[in-house]
């Protein structure tokens, strides 16, 4: 069963989520034939007048509200993170940090590494590191495709989403834990569609360093490249490696006879570069609420240090068959302040989900209501919002979405080229805002 999962791991979460939430939070990624239609004649004429915004033949594959594609309220909202942007372009020697959290969604980064890579390969900015990232496969169930993760020894999964579990969980809200010390974590970062494996010079392991039972880390293969390490109160191991490096092996060691067991939270990496660091956690089946299980997200938030928190949850609070709107926008409320009491400065972007069927049945109103109460939370506490729901098309329209080979057949999912696109038109809103604000 083990080799089964590895050998999926990149595109399919383990069998016991698809008996648990059945229809609804499969996940087997396909690589469909693009089906492209017609352009419209509107569409046409905007692409004369806007050479560099939708002329790629990727947007006309799906009902785009190219109108709603704008962030909205990002005018003071946003004002922190364009001005962090500004300096870094103006060739200020400094790293500009993005946290996206998020559901399965952000989980398999098709979405997430699109607007990474777009942002990081623009000259303007650069390319800050790969940032936040868990090894998804030691914890049985999907990896993104971006990186590759092999174990050694017995590890374990403890998920925040399971009302039953009970963990010390950070930022990704996931654990993988193992009891044996011989065992080891392998990560590796990969090219893919032309874009280089990022390497990295600086490593953060977070795992509840000060708790005596967890076993120390160690770097086994990278003993020799390793300039200087040291514990800290964060919750994490540092390393800074002589040189830059795109595979990371991590190893254990028991220098305590209470030390029984491992931890693993996350890990964290960055090069020596100036640039954009795009960090991106997201959990099959997460809810807002979810993150509130999570003792150290606090302690993790403030390491990473972001300048702009995007968040990306709603679809799971959503598929139920009563959904109280009122405790989802309460619990949003909740998140936000909770977030602004660690980094009072932070800039907020709230991000809709895509349309969807409820049990591969029928039109989930439930998504009208969220997003609803995502504008109305946006302007309450002047955070921005981008609606991407009504940019794919409002309701219903996931299922042209499937016919053009853009979203799953499960009706919640977006293929690997439906992120993709969702992300170009996330990255263009951005971008296209950011200019705003310059020109004022």
């Amino acid at each position: 069963m083990r080799s089964f999962f590895n050998s999926l791991r990149a595109y399919c979460t383990p069998y016991w989520y698809w008996l648990y939430f059945p229809l609804s939070f499969f996940w087997c990624q396909h690589t469909p034939k693009p089906v492209f239609v017609a352009q419209p004649s509107w569409v046409s004429s905007m692409v004369a007048t806007d050479p560099e915004g939708y002329s790629d033949p990727i947007y006309s594959t799906a009902a785009i509200d190219y109108s709603a594609n704008v962030i909205q309220h990002e005018g003071s909202a946003l004002k922190n993170f364009f001005e962090q942007l500004g300096l870094l372009e103006n060739k200020k020697d400094r790293k500009v940090r993005i946290l996206h959290i998020g559901d399965s969604h952000i989980q398999a980064d098709f979405f997430s590494g699109e607007v990474r890579k777009r942002l990081q390969a623009d000259p303007r900015f650069g390319n800050g590191g790969r940032g936040f990232v868990f090894p998804y496969a030691a914890a049985k169930t999907n990896n993104p495709f971006n990186y590759q993760v092999s174990t050694k020894g017995n590890w374990e999964p403890k998920r925040s989403i399971s009302k039953n579990a009970f963990s010390r969980w950070g930022l990704s809200g996931l654990n993988a834990i193992t009891m044996e010390v011989n065992s080891e974590i392998s990560l590796k970062l990969v090219p893919y569609n032309g874009y280089q494996a990022p390497s990295f010079s600086h490593v953060r392991i977070f795992y509840p360093i000060e708790d005596p039972q967890n076993y120390e880390v160690t770097l086994p293969n990278q003993t020799d490249l390793i300039e200087s390490a040291y514990a800290s109160p964060y919750g994490y191991m540092a390393f800074d490696l002589k040189s830059p490096q795109t595979s990371l092996d991590i190893g254990l060691k028991k220098t305590d006879k209470r030390q029984n067991r491992f931890l693993m939270q996350g890990i964290l990496l960055e090069n020596n570069k100036a640039g954009i660091v795009y960090n991106a956690t997201g959990l099959n089946g997460a809810e807002v609420n979810t993150y509130f299980r999570c003792e150290d997200f606090d302690k993790h938030v403030r390491s990473i240090a972001p300048n702009l928190i995007i968040i990306s949850l709603g679809t799971n609070d959503a598929n139920v068959a009563k959904f109280d709107a009122a405790l989802y926008k309460a619990n949003l409320k909740y998140m936000i302040n909770k977030i602004r009491q660690i980094m009072p400065k932070v800039s907020i972007l709230l991000t809709s989900p895509n349309d969807s069927y409820y049990m591969g049945q029928k039109p989930n109103k439930n998504t009208q209501e969220v997003v609803e109460k995502l504008e109305e939370v946006s302007r309450e506490m002047r955070v921005a919002f981008w609606d991407f729901y009504t940019v794919m098309g409002g309701l219903g329209t996931v299922k042209r979405w499937v016919k053009q080979g853009l979203a799953q057949k499960d009706l919640i999912h977006l293929t690997d080229r439906g992120y993709q696109l969702q992300g170009r038109l996330l990255h263009k809103a951005l971008d296209d805002a950011y200019k705003l604000s310059k020109s004022k």
